[in-house]
Formats: C-alpha cells, sequence, structure tokens
C-alpha cells in the first residue's frame, strides 16, 4: 500500500533513459562465429563495443549455441 500512496502523490512523470539501439549486421556475426569460436559474448562485446543482449538476440536468430559437446561413446566389451 505504501508503494501506491508513493505513486498517487508523484505528479509530474519519471523522467525516461532512452537506451543505445544496437544493430548488428548478421553477416558480421557469423563470420566472427566462424573466426573465433570458442570467443564469449562478453568477449564479442569487448572487441565490437556493442551491447552483450543485442548479440546474443543476433546469436539466437542465426542459431548459434555454444556448448561443448559430448565426447565419443566407447564401446564396451561385455564378458
Amino acid at each position: 500500500m505504501a508503494s501506491l500512496k508513493r505513486w498517487s502523490k508523484r505528479l509530474h512523470p519519471k523522467p525516461y533513459e532512452r537506451r543505445k539501439i544496437c544493430k548488428i549486421d548478421p553477416e558480421k556475426l557469423a563470420l566472427d562465429v566462424r573466426g573465433h569460436p570458442d570467443a564469449s559474448q562478453y568477449e564479442r562485446t569487448a572487441e565490437s563495443g556493442l551491447c552483450q543482449k543485442s548479440i546474443w538476440q543476433m546469436l539466437h536468430k542465426l542459431n548459434v549455441t555454444h556448448g561443448n559437446p559430448h565426447p565419443p561413446k566407447v564401446e564396451i566389451a561385455h564378458r
């Protein structure tokens, strides 16, 4: 209830800070992924100067996942 009272007492709207829209070229990102497959999103962020969330979104659109491959299954001879 206290938060509702504070909200109702505020006469002017809160200032809104617009965020910079990051546009990424999908072809450039795909080339970067092929060139540096082990790079993390934060490394790509530091390298390109773009925001991490936009890099994640474009990687998601490109269907790029970063997972550890499973080791090959070893057949065990039964006695």
